[in-house]
């Protein structure tokens, strides 16, 4: 049997396998309720098909890159990736929920729902383009705001597709090449970047993007055309979010550097050259996000990140909880690779790619192109203040959130190590194409198993369902004459569930008084239980999520333990007054008081 014919049969498996899976999603279409686990809301078997899709698409893919054949033969196993990616992205969207976080989907469908309801976009949106983007679907569609956020990471994902499509087209003419830089863009590493609705999401998935029309642009003998798209792009992402202004400075700079360092002769990129796509790009920038009250906080951040050392950065607050909850180092591993080990398997390729780039850099392979020691440069920068970011509070203790900006065109920098290895003979050439398949493949499977959070990864499903918003609106709608403050077991965003964002802030300055303040530990209840701990009447929200996260992943070692909850339920001084099954409202009426205990 030709390779061929073995490859349609793996794709026509492949076909097969997703239609089982598109049925057993079928047959388990959610009711918007809350669920702590979504992958247990689905079958072994779904989960099973799906990654034996992604097994069935990488080995075509691969297969037919292999060979170097001058055909498009690994179109068929990248469609299979990307269905099945697309299909893991749409979950929410099937299962109807009203946001897939707590926080970030919650504030973003405000801000949506404001440009709709006002017509203009909030006096606070400093990156409006993803927001106003969601606003024009919805409106053109009718479908409503809460689903459009939801079903708006896979439109997301679908533009990446087409950016990354373009940066291998334009890196390369050879076909193989083009598939082996899709192929290995396409596993889903970000984990909950993937599917949550995040202007950054768009920021960065915008990246290969402007690396194409970069290139075009500066590299390609007849470039003056394809300047006009590489200066709108410049003018236009600094608005969807500032890590763009960022990313595509710092990758300016250093195309900068290392054309002075190299003596370049072409114009094109000199460092005069260079410094006048900065300046277009960075003061208009600087003249928008300067006007907001978040410019001045990004930059104590900045200082306090670069000169200081935190009182709680990631790497603390993990050391510290991990303390509290008493648990084995074994089982920290776990939670690490059950949360990260996407990430660790790509990071393996991205690790050889960049030492052989060292090791050409010492024996001065010329060789290498111009662009590649570029992204080789800014993978290797990104990927170091991504470290630091673990000790530091400069991403909002999200290392990821950095990362994943250099992952979106680590592609072309692994395909150019993994080709320079196809040229030698022997067990070289088959071994890194073990590596290179069993890490691209692992990392698809578990990216797939690690997209949303799960008892697996030590979280619970940050599903907001429709429920939920209930109470919040409850809360709202019939006691705001009286609502002077709310207390919370999370700082989340569900306020903003109530009220679109403009109305939201009408909301604060009407009641100046009211602010969000956190429930203490164990609801008061203890050996210091006489002690003030509610200093004022107020509200409490308990939702399905927190219920779920200390009665189910987190039952020794929290905040709150199981034994708490029941204590509440005992507890004169709070009264229920709401319940939608996924949140409880509970009251205080009492201005200083203390709880009973059990």
């Amino acid at each position: 049997m030709g390779k061929s014919r073995l490859f349609q049969l793996i794709f026509l498996a492949g076909l097969i396998l997703f239609s089982i899976a598109l049925w057993l999603a079928g047959l388990t279409i959610g009711d918007g309720h809350y669920e702590p686990d979504l992958y247990a809301a689905y079958s072994p078997a779904f989960w099973i098909s799906l990654a034996a899709v992604l097994v069935c698409g990488f080995g075509i893919l691969f297969g037919e890159v292999m060979t170097k054949e001058p055909h498009y033969g690994w179109v068929r196993g990248a469609l299979l990736i990307a269905l099945t990616n697309l299909l893991i992205i749409l979950i929410p969207f099937l299962r109807d929920y009203a946001a897939t976080t707590q926080w970030d989907s919650i504030m973003h469908t405000s801000r949506v729902d404001a440009i709709l309801t006002h017509n203009h976009i909030d006096a606070a949106n400093f990156y409006p383009v993803a927001h106003l983007l969601a606003a024009a679907f919805s409106f053109f569609t009718g479908l409503r705001v809460n689903a459009t956020v939801v079903l708006f990471p896979a439109i997301f994902y679908v533009y990446y597709l087409a950016n990354l499509i373009l940066m291998a087209w334009t890196l390369d003419d050879r076909p193989h090449v083009r598939g082996l830089i899709v192929g290995l863009g396409l596993p889903l590493v970000f984990g909950t970047w993937s599917t949550i609705f995040r202007p950054m999401q768009l920021a960065f998935y915008s990246l290969p993007l402007f690396i194409a029309w970069l290139v075009l642009s500066r590299f390609q003998k007849k470039s003056t055309a394809y300047t006009i798209p590489l200066l709108l792009i410049l003018i236009a992402l600094p608005f969807v979010h500032p890590w763009a202004v960022v990313s595509m400075t710092a990758i300016l700079v250093i195309l900068g550097i290392i054309a002075w360092i190299t003596r370049s002769p072409d114009a094109k990129i000199r460092p005069r050259g260079i410094a006048h796509l900065i300046i277009l790009m960075d003061v208009p920038w600087l003249a928008w996000f300067g006007r907001f009250g978040v410019f001045n906080w990004v930059i104590q951040l900045l200082f306090q990140s670069i000169l200081l050392i935190p009182e709680i950065s990631l790497a603390r607050f993990f050391s510290n909880s991990v303390q509290r909850a008493n648990i084995s180092l074994a089982k920290v591993l776990s939670l690490i690779f059950s949360t990260y080990g996407q990430i660790l398997l790509y990071m393996i390729p991205v690790g050889l790619a960049l030492l052989w780039m060292i090791y050409c850099l010492l024996r001065r392979n010329r060789s290498i192109p111009l662009h590649i020691w570029v992204i080789a440069t800014f993978v290797m920068l990104f990927g170091l203040v991504s470290v630091l970011s673990l000790f530091t509070n400069m991403a909002s203790y999200s290392p990821l959130r950095i990362l994943s900006i250099a992952i979106v065109i680590m592609p072309a920098l692994i395909a150019t190590w993994f080709l320079s290895l196809q040229e030698s003979k022997g067990w070289i050439r088959w071994l890194s194409q073990g590596v290179l398949y069993i890490t691209i493949t692992g990392a698809a499977v578990l990216g797939m198993l690690n997209s949303y959070d799960s008892p697996r990864t030590g979280y619970s499903n940050l599903q907001f369902s429709y429920a939920q918003q209930a109470g919040v609106v409850f809360t709202v709608n019939y006691k705001a004459d009286d609502f002077r403050r709310v207390y919370l077991i999370w700082r989340t965003f569900q306020l903003e569930s109530a009220l679109n964002y403009t109305d939201y802030m009408k909301f604060l300055r009407n009641y100046p008084n009211f602010y969000q303040a956190m429930v203490p530990a164990h609801f008061g209840h203890g050996e210091d239980y006489m002690r003030q701990v509610f200093s004022n009447a107020g509200y409490m929200w308990i939702s399905a999520y927190e219920r779920a996260v200390y009665n189910q992943v987190w039952q020794q070692g929290g905040r709150f333990t199981p034994d708490d909850f029941i204590a509440l339920e005992n507890d004169i001084a709070w009264h229920k007054i709401y319940t939608s099954g996924d949140m409880t409202v509970w009251r205080r009426f009492q201005k200083m008081s203390f709880s009973l205990g059990k």
